[in-house]
């Protein structure tokens, strides 16, 4: 369980440097969303890392003015 966790913060930590990216570029003239599309095991996945209902359809991740859209292909 521990590695899951750590690899799960290594996600969010590139996440994070994606969003340094996108505010620093013209971008930033207010709320930047990402969407990205997932497999079924991927989503799964992600939802369980946050605690979140597996029935949901999506999930957003804010950091910064950036909203990422996680949601089933």
């Amino acid at each position: 369980m521990g590695k899951n966790i750590e690899n799960f913060r290594d996600e969010l930590t590139k996440l994070a440097k994606a969003v340094e990216i996108i505010e620093d570029s013209f971008l930033s003239n207010g709320q930047t969303e990402v969407k990205v599309l997932l497999d079924d095991d991927t989503f799964s996945s992600l939802m369980r890392n946050l605690n979140n209902r597996t029935e949901d359809t999506k999930c957003v991740v804010s950091i910064g003015n950036v909203d990422f859209t996680f949601s089933k292909k």
